[in-house]
């Protein structure tokens, strides 16, 4: 599906974290744009705005922008209370699709030109495994730290029970802590937990408690964490994202929250200054 993979659409269930209900599941996927195209990309998730407004679909999305990684691999992260709601969003978007083809006859062309790779997760909800969820309204996030554990095969019960573990020790040291825990049901080999920090700020990540973390996480416990950890983990990976207003589309409500961080403010073009031609000048006589 073209436009999926050029960008994937979120529902309001993504607005569930506002409220005291988290939806079910989880939809990342992860463009990896061509070099030298992100104006181009941006250029044709303008057009798809554009045609899901024109087509008054209740459908929207927001995007990230790689700070750490593969800094030309976007990420949209989007929620869904039900696979039938997944359905509803692919046939949204091959309508949109049609429409867009229908106006511009290069638009299939431009949007394969635009990105090179994407892949695609679908992970569920695990509210045993998450924490104060709803901590960070969705209108104040501006980045998502976004960590992915590879559990080994046989060993994803025993890691859940020490991921418990690691919470209830985060709940001494920041009882405030968000953190919203996915285990992932398609898209990568092996068993996974994707776990997702919504930050107001990257100034977040500066709060610190030395003196609560040390007599928490003494050097005891630390060993242990650490031997537990290389038993039941095969790999872990964390990366951060920048939320992209420009590559995002919001209901109105997530707008009115945080109106001067989500307005798309359009850039004029830089035009070059005119040179102001020199007056010729007669030549002395020869």
């Amino acid at each position: 599906i073209l436009l999926v993979s050029l960008m994937l659409v979120v529902a309001v269930g993504l607005l569930a974290q506002d409220t005291a209900k988290m939806s079910k599941y989880l939809w990342i996927e992860e463009p990896t744009l061509a070099t030298g195209k992100h104006m181009a990309f941006e250029k044709l998730v303008g057009q798809l705005r554009e045609q899901v407004i024109a087509d008054k679909a209740d459908m929207y999305w927001f995007a990230g922008s790689p700070l750490t990684g593969g800094l030309r691999q976007v990420s949209f992260v989007t929620f869904h209370d039900n696979y039938a709601s997944m359905e509803k969003m692919f046939a949204t978007m091959h309508k949109a699709e049609a429409a867009l083809m229908m106006k511009n006859a290069n638009f299939v062309a431009e949007a394969a030109e635009a990105e090179t790779d994407a892949r695609g997760i679908i992970a569920k909800y695990r509210e045993d495994l998450s924490m104060n969820p709803t901590q960070v309204p969705i209108a104040e996030v501006k980045y998502w730290m976004i960590r992915m554990v590879t559990v080994k095969p046989g060993m994803m019960t025993e890691f859940a029970d020490f991921m418990k573990q690691q919470l209830e020790l985060v709940k001494k040291v920041n009882p405030n802590y968000p953190w919203i825990a996915y285990e992932v049901t398609a898209g990568v080999p092996g068993p996974a937990i994707i776990g997702i920090r919504p930050l107001r700020s990257l100034a977040d990540m500066d709060v610190e408690n030395t003196e609560a973390t040390n007599a928490v996480f003494t050097p005891i416990v630390a060993r242990h964490l650490d031997e537990t950890r290389a038993r039941l983990i095969s790999g872990s990976l964390m990366n951060i994202y920048a939320v992209n207003p420009r590559l995002s589309h919001v209901p109105e409500a997530v707008m009115a929250a945080n109106p001067a961080f989500w307005t798309i403010k359009e850039s004029t073009p830089v035009m070059p200054a005119k040179v102001k031609k020199m007056k010729k000048t007669a030549e002395p006589a020869k």
